[in-house]
């Protein structure tokens, strides 16, 4: 049975291996209306991880986030040199996962590019 993408998770047939929705088998469904790739890039821009964790990939935005913050205070604040690395790097998943969910498809929720 194909399951429409754009479907509430309520309606998502269970999986028959563990009973429970689709939905927690680590995807993330296309919403509707489907979010700007050049939003989600641009808000990347201004906090790292920001794209990822409106985008419905909440763990792996917190986690980007947390890691440069990370590298940056292991550094002594050098590593703000490579924050415009970091920005358009990870704003370029976000622009691309953003992508393909405007498209219609399914990405994991650590999905990278």
């Amino acid at each position: 049975m194909d399951v429409n993408p754009y479907q509430s998770p309520e309606m998502i047939p269970e999986s028959p291996e563990s009973g429970r929705p689709a939905r927690n088998a680590g995807l993330v469904l296309p919403s509707v209306p489907p979010k700007s790739p050049v939003l989600m890039f641009a808000l990347n821009l201004l906090l790292v991880g920001l794209g990822q964790m409106i985008l419905g990939q909440t763990r792996k935005g917190i986690a980007i986030l947390l890691g440069c913050a990370v590298v940056g205070v292991l550094t002594g604040g050098s590593a703000l040199l490579l924050a415009p690395v970091f920005g358009v790097a990870f704003g370029l998943d976000t622009y691309l996962i953003a992508n393909k969910l405007k498209r219609g498809a399914r990405v994991g929720r650590w999905e990278f590019f």
